[in-house]
């Protein structure tokens, strides 16, 4: 006879610790509250919610999902979709083949660098943004909802360089295979 064994756990630690997982292949869920959090996977699906802290995710094949970080992250995968909602900090997000989708959620960002080679990727963020953004897309299309200042930038099919606001983030977007769109998020 032949068996699947499967293992959940589930560990409970005090608000505010930080956590450091790895793991070859099983998901990684870690819920609101945590610390400072790292987490390695290979065959890994990681969902991360609501930390406190700063985020370091890596998976080879696995979508990577973080929500309503504060502190930012960095966030790579190989294949596999990115998620990612941040309040604060610098978000650098890259996958190799899948789509970044992220939104920008308070005037704390200082920083966002997207980076897919074979997929879009789709930036949301408020109209009272205010950013630098430089957007390349070079066998793709890069549109914008918003306001973009290209008097002392470009409007390109597959490139644009502006501000938004006074300029004070620096967004860097950029696809090889794929579209830059940015939306509004509200």
């Amino acid at each position: 006879a032949e068996y699947d064994l499967f293992v959940q756990y589930a560990l409970n630690v005090p608000e505010g610790t930080d956590l450091e997982v790895t793991s070859n292949n099983g998901n990684v869920w870690i819920r609101p509250g945590c610390g400072n959090v790292k987490v390695a996977g290979r065959n890994s699906d990681i969902d991360i919610a609501k930390p406190l802290g700063s985020v370091h995710a890596e998976s080879v094949n696995g979508r990577i999902q973080l929500a309503e970080a504060p502190a930012g992250g960095t966030l790579r995968t190989v294949n596999g979709d990115v998620y990612a909602e941040v309040a604060g900090g610098k978000l650098n997000a890259a996958t190799d083949n899948g789509v970044i989708h992220a939104k920008l959620l308070g005037s704390g960002i200082e920083e966002a660098v997207l980076t897919s080679q074979n997929g879009g990727v789709n930036l949301r963020m408020p109209d009272t943004s205010s950013a630098s953004i430089t957007a390349t897309a070079l066998r793709g299309s890069v549109e914008s909802e918003l306001a973009v200042d290209t008097s002392g930038g470009a409007l390109q099919p597959r490139y644009l360089k502006g501000k938004i606001g006074d300029g004070r983030a620096r967004i860097n977007l950029d696809t090889l295979n794929g579209n830059i769109v940015i939306a509004r998020s509200e």
